[in-house]
């Protein structure tokens, strides 16, 4: 039996799975991290795992989770062009990884983007993969290559396991004196931060380096985090072309879709 909910809040989950006796949870990082902070006054024993997709999922949500719930929580990775799945973790172990690929699909990382070469451009060739969009021919050629692969969009690498794990989208990286940084790594980083609730990186225009980091910070509750505060956590921490010389800025909250991806067009049109 499959239990759809429109629009689910963490009341709605939590009952769901109580009422119903709900063995596996799927889900998005927003909703993850809404249902480890919501009160729970329900049973939920039946639960086994918990998968999550739709966008980046971060440690710390992964983990909070887990230890309030004692449930694992994993991962899987597909899009629209792609008709559903294309990986998916089946093991415990690193949350952050989206896993291996499925049957009969494969994949392959190009145009490597750092220099030990283990970071570029996520590709799938499979079965599920789409026959291109419709009554757009040339859209199809921009993505599907004459060897039949689809160019996903998206950066990735491949962990010490095996896994991949996916950072973000390519046109998000941020080329900071001709070195890429990967905003998704930076905004992990600001997680650790005790003062920090949430957070975005973009890249700025500089006339000497080309593109600077500047962070978009929500403060935990209470919180008298300064922006130098925030600017020398990272400058101690952090290797000099992830510095924030674009600055910080504090919001009440970070713009994300409803599936909890950030929308950063929305931060880089206020900066």
């Amino acid at each position: 039996m499959i239990v759809s909910l429109q629009q689910p809040n963490p009341h709605h989950c939590l009952q769901a799975i109580d009422t119903y006796g709900i063995t596996r949870l799927y889900t998005v990082p927003s909703t993850l991290k809404q249902l480890t902070t919501a009160d729970s006054g329900y049973d939920l024993s039946t639960l086994e795992s918990v998968y999550c997709g739709a966008a980046q999922l971060k440690r710390t949500i992964a983990a909070a989770f887990t230890e309030r719930f004692g449930i694992q929580v994993y991962q899987g990775y597909g899009m629209t062009e792609t008709t559903g799945l294309t990986h998916v973790e089946v093991e415990p172990g690193d949350p952050t990884t989206v896993g291996v690929l499925l049957p009969n699909t494969e994949g392959k990382i190009i145009d490597p983007l750092s220099g030990d070469g283990d970071r570029g451009e996520l590709c799938i060739k499979g079965p599920q993969v789409m026959k291109g969009y419709h009554g757009n021919r040339n859209a199809t050629l921009d993505v599907i290559d004459q060897d039949g692969w689809f160019h996903t969009g998206d950066l990735a690498r491949v962990s010490g396991d095996g896994r991949i794990v996916v950072e973000g989208r390519l046109e998000d990286v941020i080329s900071c004196r001709d070195v890429s940084v990967f905003p998704a790594e930076v905004e992990n980083f600001l997680q650790n931060h005790p003062d920090v609730e949430d957070s975005a990186v973009i890249g700025v225009p500089d006339t000497q380096s080309g593109e600077v980091l500047k962070a978009f910070v929500v403060k935990s509750n209470g919180s008298s985090v300064s922006q130098n505060d925030i600017q020398e956590f990272v400058e101690a921490n952090l290797d000099t072309h992830k510095h924030l010389r674009g600055g910080v800025e504090f919001l009440d909250q970070i713009p994300r879709s409803p599936t909890g991806q950030i929308i950063r067009w929305v931060l880089k049109k206020k900066a």
